[in-house]
């Protein structure tokens, strides 16, 4: 059997064409990097955003390099009682440096306005809108970042992981491009990805592939497969299937989660369920877990029959597969408890409650006997 080597390169011209010498059709371009380079070509096409980096850099390297601001500043995060967390600098050859970069600026923003408005400089700060505009490009960038350290992982395969995250960055960036105040910058690097990755159709909601015979489509065509006769909608649906597909399915839910989107978070963590129950079967604790996060993302919709139903399966798992004593059992009880009271049903959650008391006092302190934990719902 004759295995096929193929050479991954960055994009400079020089390695591409020395790559395609050697190679030939075997010779493509770096994932991660063809990425970044959407990310830089999008930022030319936004003014603003070019020169809020630019501004921001400044104040980084303002305190790089000096050591008094640095001082005063860190002295202010600890008056402010927050982390004394250090300025991230800008590397043009890092991987998502920049975000990194904004990522920290915004986590310190108080401490730093307060030092920059304190203390004598020439560097010019973040106005309001500035700060705002940050969050903004921080909430356009999170996924193309998340995208990035996924796809660099050199632990697990990751060439089945690229047309499930081109798929779900489109619908990231079609979704932002509804917010006027990321529009710009959504648009543009929507259009480098689609420009740089081979005919997605700008105009449908979920991009469809080219079978086109160049580009990135073409080249999954032409990976090696024991199934030919696999049309194009089978051969995604397989890519879609893979197990590192589903932790990124659920990263993207947690992302939307946290930003309260919890309707478009529900059915990522659906497909992520539906993978991890195929990949690994119906009750692997893994599949526990991912019903947790299907439950709490239902509950924050107001959908407590649901969660019901997904908390009492995830228990189920939780006790058949890693015992009674497990803290996934207690946590999960202590959350379908949460749930009936929300409900009203407080003589179920009066029961759940006293068995984590209970057995909780049984491993501290032994069996109860003759005794009962009196609990009092409130």
């Amino acid at each position: 059997m004759t295995i096929p080597i193929y050479c991954i390169t960055d994009n400079a011209p020089n390695f591409r064409s020395a790559a395609k010498t050697l190679f030939g059709d075997k010779a493509r371009p770096c994932f991660a990097h063809s990425l970044q380079l959407a990310v830089d070509d999008s930022k030319s096409e936004c003014p603003g955003v070019k020169k809020l980096l630019q501004k921001a850099k400044n104040i980084v390297g303002h305190y790089r390099r000096s050591s008094q601001a640095r001082e005063r500043l860190h002295s202010l995060q600890e008056r402010m009682q927050v982390p004394q967390l250090e300025l991230i600098q800008y590397v043009e050859t890092r991987w998502s440096s920049e975000y990194c970069m904004l990522q920290r600026l915004v986590e310190m923003k108080g401490p730093i306005a307060a030092e920059l408005a304190q203390s004598e400089h020439n560097i010019e700060p973040l106005t309001n809108a500035d700060w705002a505009q940050a969050k903004g490009v921080l909430e356009v960038l999170e996924p193309l970042a998340q995208a990035t350290k996924e796809i660099s992982g050199d632990s697990y395969p990751t060439s089945s992981m690229v047309i499930p995250i081109l798929h779900c960055l489109s619908s990231h960036l079609n979704s932002r491009i509804q917010r006027q105040e990321e529009a710009n910058l959504s648009t543009a690097l929507r259009n480098e990805l689609y420009r740089d990755f081979e005919e997605m159709d700008s105009t449908a909601d979920e991009p469809e592939p080219s079978t086109s015979n160049s580009g990135l489509w073409s080249f999954f065509d032409s990976l090696p497969n024991e199934r030919k006769e696999m049309n194009i909608s089978e051969e995604v649906e397989k890519y879609l299937s893979e197990p590192r597909v589903a932790a990124t399915l659920n990263n993207l839910a947690v992302l939307y989660g946290k930003r309260g989107k919890y309707k478009e978070a529900e059915p990522l963590c659906k497909r992520a369920l539906e993978i991890r129950e195929k990949v690994l079967g119906k009750d692997h604790p893994d599949v526990a877990k991912q019903l947790n996060n299907l439950a709490l993302l239902c509950q924050n919709q107001g959908k407590y029959e649901e969660v019901e139903r997904y908390y009492q399966r995830a228990l189920e798992i939780y006790e058949a597969k890693l015992g009674p004593d497990d803290p996934n059992v207690a946590k999960t009880k202590n959350n379908l408890a949460s749930c009936y009271l929300k409900q009203g049903k407080y003589k179920e959650a009066e029961i759940l409650y006293k068995q984590v008391l209970t057995r909780a006092h049984e491993r501290e302190f032994g069996t109860i006997e003759g005794e009962y934990l009196s609990l009092t719902i409130v």
